[in-house]
């Protein structure tokens, strides 16, 4: 019975340890994560210009202008002086080929997730400008970060590397939100509105109408009046080959009827494609959308 009772209390005891170390080292990789998080945050913030006083005039304002673009902060001045800023902690100088481990230097952010065929970003692109699967998929390196035992003092065996990130960042506000963005009637469309002469006339702003009646609110929400320069106003299909290939009135419809979709797949229930080629155009065009970027973030004032 003593034998029973100590092998027992031994099991018990192993486990809760081991449980204890799972803990601790998910904490810390959280710490790790908190910390890219707050370095992109930082960088933003140290290098975003902010909006002159309201008490400077257009004569003694500085005048920056910045623009966002995939990994890169742009600012500018009315001299032409431009300075890029990188997104990212910083591209890989060291070749993955020379060393025996690639990610020693540097990690490969557009990788296929475990257990997935697809790259986590962009794909590669044919001839034609189409998706091409059977591509290689492009690499996207960017530098390890490493953290130190102690920050204060160089890598060494007594001070070792306890952790490392890399990231890169992308402006979501410059992507298409597949909830919001109904399109402008074509010129070939029903056009009750008549949103073309208005806009050929240039009257502030033209208006048109979107939607099936029959799926949302009511029978006269089929009249809805939108206008150009809105989020509404931007067209989704401008990513297809075809108009027609995408469900538009579907998807406007399920964004009245159940709330905006909250995860980026969602969007190939609109899309009137064979399984593999809606496979292909998503993961070919996800880079392009979003689904929860509320655009735009900033108005004219960098604010």
């Amino acid at each position: 019975m003593l034998t029973i009772l100590v092998m027992a209390y031994f099991v018990t005891m192993r486990v809760e340890m081991q449980a204890a170390h799972a803990y601790a080292d998910a904490q810390r990789a959280k710490m790790v994560a908190q910390g890219a998080v707050a370095h992109g945050i930082s960088l933003l913030r140290e290098n975003i210009p902010d909006p002159a006083p309201i008490s400077d005039s257009a004569g003694t304002a500085r005048a920056l202008n910045w623009a966002v673009n995939p990994g890169r902060l742009t600012v500018f001045d009315d001299r032409g002086r431009v300075d890029h800023i990188d997104l990212h902690t910083g591209a890989a100088d060291i070749s993955p080929d020379e060393t025996r481990d690639p990610d020693v230097h540097s990690a490969d952010l557009n990788e296929p997730l475990p257990g997935k065929d697809f790259p986590s970003i962009a794909m590669a692109f044919d001839e034609t400008g189409a998706p091409d699967p059977a591509a290689d998929i492009p690499p996207m390196r960017v530098k390890w970060v490493p953290m130190l035992e102690d920050p204060s003092q160089p890598a060494s065996k007594e001070n070792p590397i306890t952790g490392r990130y890399a990231f890169w960042m992308d402006d979501e506000s410059a992507k298409i939100n597949f909830n919001v963005a109904l399109g402008k009637p074509s010129r070939f469309d029903r056009d009750p509105q008549h949103f073309w002469e208005q806009y050929d006339l240039g009257l502030m702003t033209p208006l048109f109408t979107q939607g099936r009646g029959d799926v949302e609110y009511n029978s006269g929400s089929k009249d809805r009046e939108w206008a150009l320069g809105k989020l509404r106003s931007i067209n989704l299909d401008v990513l297809m080959e075809n108009p027609r290939q995408l469900d538009r009135d579907g998807l406007l419809g399920h964004a009245w009827l159940r709330g905006f979709s909250r995860y980026p797949e969602a969007i190939l229930d609109f899309v009137n494609l064979e399984k593999k080629e809606r496979l292909d155009w998503y993961h070919g065009n996800k880079f392009n959308l979003t689904f929860y970027s509320r655009a735009p973030e900033f108005n004219a004032f960098g604010r």
